[in-house]
């Protein structure tokens, strides 16, 4: 009977084996994906576990079945920011994939982006390009819209915000919010392009995707998703100071029974500086492991909430140690973490301009720093209205196609109108001839008479009407545009004067020997070429069709001409234009005078009566 015992579960381990090995091994790498794939982003060490018995099978299933856990594994990489071993797990799994096409095209995709953050433009862009192509050729909506949402990404990462936002924008538009799965990836890359309107100043609206998305995929049952998102709606709401809406989505958090990460509590520690709760804020944030943090951004956000705390606590000795040593251990946090002129090294230099003994260079290096500050958040809040712009002024599009619509709505009752009081003439016809037999419907005649007279009066009422609705609306549209054209006149005006501040006070402390990583940041954002692309942006946004139309009419203009018909299509006296691509007014007679050339035009006419 003891033999008995020890035999029963021997036999039933046998039997669960035998099941196990009757599966195949095919099967068995199948289910072991499915439960990765289903813990990747929540419970990574029993999502490596079944990924590494995948891969213990190489050789027993087929390539296709094997490339799949390369990516999952090449995922797991790119989720720690390991990017170089992410790279090579997505060109194994790229490589073992060419049995399908599909998914070869998408782990394409994935690889493409991982070079994106190894800082490789053009592989990137060959990459996505590759499976956006296969799969426009192949029809398939969904995994298209996620190209397009990666070369956004891609273009965000080389700071082409325009072209980011147009790409992240067409691939929203392709998904199905109807089908659950691509409402999720609808979700999703409405996160990411959240972070593009962060970087552009444009926190609302950010605010407005976060929050949405957040929701979204709660609703799903996607709750590390939610709860990433939410922490990223947090940040858009600190960057308003929107603290008691932070405050909800902090206890929201709480209620999902969720692990703080790291940057939450650098979030919470940033929350309670804003609160001057400093001591507070200081004691949350040194329970934070800086090597915990996601990437050097946050690492460096993280230090500099730190040194706020310190100092205003007055702990300036402490605060200055903190900076030296992250010089030494944490050197690109030290540097940088995304935000201009918000890094360590500022505010070592401000540090050291508050300690007693400060230099007077030091003084006047830490004045310059906190002018330039206050340069760069102006022109990151001209961003912001470029953008801004953009949303009206597709805004006001919009009201004109609505007004077209209502136009042709009037119109067609109008018509029906014409035909209604046709075919009551037409009775009337046929009744008149009726009462030669039928003299008792005279009254019937007399009352479809009058019907016809009044269908006719309220045609004509209509008529006048739509008429006068059409005039009003034109006109406001019409105002409208010309505020806009004002508003771009003077933001024009307004960044001209800001990229030349920019210059000079950078000279000053490059000269001053502070040459902070920013500061060549900033003299690029302040050049020529810069300064055309924030106004065409806005241009653009109000008068979309005027380059499109002017080479229609003159095929010879060059780029530059294009540029120079957009300031004179604004108004601009010459000194005005003369202000704003920093040459005289004479020079601005001679481009007018080759311009005129170049479009043809007799002497003597005017340039401006011929702009589209």
């Amino acid at each position: 009977m003891r033999n008995l015992v020890r035999i029963v579960p021997l036999l039933g381990m046998l039997v669960f084996h035998s099941l196990l090995g009757a599966q195949g091994p095919v099967e068995q790498a199948l289910a072991w994906q499915d439960s990765t794939w289903s813990h990747l982003f929540s419970d990574e060490d029993r999502a490596l576990g079944f990924l590494n018995q995948v891969l213990e099978l190489e050789g027993q299933i087929p390539d296709t079945v094997l490339a799949n856990s390369f990516n999952h594994l090449a995922i797991h990489h790119g989720l720690r920011y390991e990017n170089p071993e992410a790279r090579d797990n997505f060109q194994r799994a790229f490589d073992l994939m060419h049995g399908a096409p599909r998914r070869q095209a998408i782990i394409a995709r994935n690889l493409g982006l991982i070079l994106k953050d190894l800082d490789d433009f053009d592989a990137s862009l060959a990459k996505i390009e590759a499976a956006r192509a296969l799969h426009d050729s192949l029809g398939d909506s969904r995994q298209l819209a996620m190209d397009f949402c990666a070369l956004g990404s891609l273009h965000a990462s080389s700071e082409l915000v325009k072209e980011a936002i147009t790409y992240y924008n067409r691939g929203l538009d392709l998904f199905n919010l109807e089908n659950p799965r691509e409402r999720i990836s609808y979700w999703v890359e409405q996160v990411n392009l959240g972070f593009i309107y962060i970087d552009s100043g444009q926190n609302e609206f950010a605010e407005t995707l976060f929050r949405s998305s957040a929701d979204g995929l709660e609703e799903a049952g996607r709750t590390a998703q939610s709860v990433q998102a939410r922490v990223n709606l947090i940040n858009a709401l600190l960057f308003q100071r929107k603290l008691d809406e932070a405050a909800v989505e902090f206890d929201r958090i709480a209620t999902l029974d969720w692990e703080p990460s790291p940057t939450l509590i650098v979030h919470r520690g940033r929350w309670l500086n804003l609160q001057g709760q400093h001591a507070e804020a200081y004691d949350l944030l040194r329970t934070v492991d800086p090597a915990e943090l996601e990437a050097f951004h946050n690492t460096g956000y993280f230090f500099c909430q730190m040194l706020i705390a310190l100092i205003e606590l007055d702990r300036l000795p402490e605060a200055l140690t903190m900076a030296e040593q992250v010089r030494l251990t944490y050197p690109e946090a030290y540097a940088d973490f995304g935000g201009e002129l918000q890094s360590v090294q500022i505010w070592e230099a401000r540090i050291r301009s508050m300690l007693p003994g400060a230099t007077s260079a030091e003084k006047r290096q830490a004045e310059l720093i906190d002018g330039l500050q206050a340069l760069a958040l102006r022109r990151l809040d001209n961003r912001a209205g470029i953008l801004q712009g953009r949303f009206e002024t597709e805004y006001l599009r919009l009201e004109q196609a609505a007004l077209a619509e209502r136009n042709a709505h009037l119109a067609e009752i109008n018509e029906s109108s014409k035909r209604r009081n046709t075919a009551l003439a037409t009775a009337v016809g046929l009744l008149s001839a009726a009462l030669l037999l039928l003299l008792g419907l005279y009254r019937t005649r007399r009352r479809l008479a009058r019907e016809l007279t009044e269908s006719a009066r309220n045609a004509a009422d209509l008529s006048q009407k739509q008429a006068e609705l059409a005039s009003i609306q034109a006109r406001q549209l019409g105002d409208a545009m010309k505020i806009k054209e004002r508003e771009l006149v003077v933001s024009a005006m307004d960044l001209a004067t800001l990229q030349n501040k920019v210059t000079q006070t950078i000279t000053e402390l490059q000269a001053a020997n502070l040459n902070h990583p920013a500061l060549e940041s900033l003299r690029r954002s302040a050049s020529q070429d810069e300064f055309f692309e924030q106004f065409k942006l806005r241009f653009q946004g109000i008068h979309p069709d005027f380059d499109a139309e002017m080479l229609r009419r003159f095929p010879e203009l060059t780029a530059n001409d294009l540029e120079f018909c957009q300031l004179l299509k604004l108004g601009l006296s010459n000194r005005e234009i003369g202000e704003l691509l920093n040459i005289s007014s004479s020079s601005v007679m001679t481009r007018k005078y080759r311009l005129r050339k170049r479009m043809g035009l007799d002497e003597g006419e005017r340039i401006e009566t011929h702009l589209a």
